[in-house]
């Protein structure tokens, strides 16, 4: 449990933000907008961060290559126990850091618009949440047994084996870039 408290947190700001905030039908594009440029976020930070060390944030490649690679592989990627968990959501001091980058945007786009910050925050905290709820699917059985979890489901499977981890199949949550720059593979073999 003590692995999730960073996700539940966000979960608890989520709910605080929407119960303050009133959708308007012209705020949806700019939502939608807003979760592709997350998504491509998500495709360069794993392409490149997770999977080649850098000085700059040599860590996340040491927990994600060094240790969530060689925890799950395509063969076994299955969370057995509760340490597993922490191999599969982001680390502490990940959500920290994120969370400095996120008060920042809220705050300066407070000053243009206290609509356009909520709506970001609201679009970050949702699409950071659905990241983590994928990911760690994608390591249990139950992704197996639902349509569209199981196809992103086999995509991550296919990202974990160790000659395609670093070529192909970086988007989690919906391989939208991957298609775009043609890293998406869904070749089983």
């Amino acid at each position: 449990m003590k692995y999730l408290s960073p996700s539940i947190f966000a979960f608890l700001i989520l709910l605080y933000h929407l119960n303050t905030y009133t959708m308007n039908i012209y705020h949806i594009p700019v939502y939608v907008v807003l979760n592709i440029l997350f998504n491509y976020i998500e495709y360069l930070v794993h392409r490149y961060a997770f999977h080649h060390r850098t000085k700059a944030v040599p860590f996340v490649y040491d927990s994600h290559t060094r240790k969530h690679h060689v925890i799950f592989n395509d063969k076994n990627m299955e969370i057995k126990s509760n340490h597993d968990i922490q191999h599969v959501v982001m680390p502490l001091r990940s959500l920290f850091g994120l969370s400095l980058i996120l008060l920042s945007a809220y705050i300066g786009l407070s000053f243009i618009s206290l609509i356009s910050a909520k709506i970001f925050i609201i679009a970050a905290i949702s699409y950071a949440l659905s990241y983590e709820l994928t990911h760690l699917l994608y390591h249990t059985k139950f992704a197996s047994n639902i349509g569209i979890l199981r196809k992103l489901s086999k995509l991550h499977r296919i990202h974990h084996r160790t000659n395609v981890m670093r070529h192909s199949n970086f988007n989690v949550t919906l391989p939208l870039f991957d298609w775009i720059y043609g890293t998406l593979n869904r070749n089983d073999d």
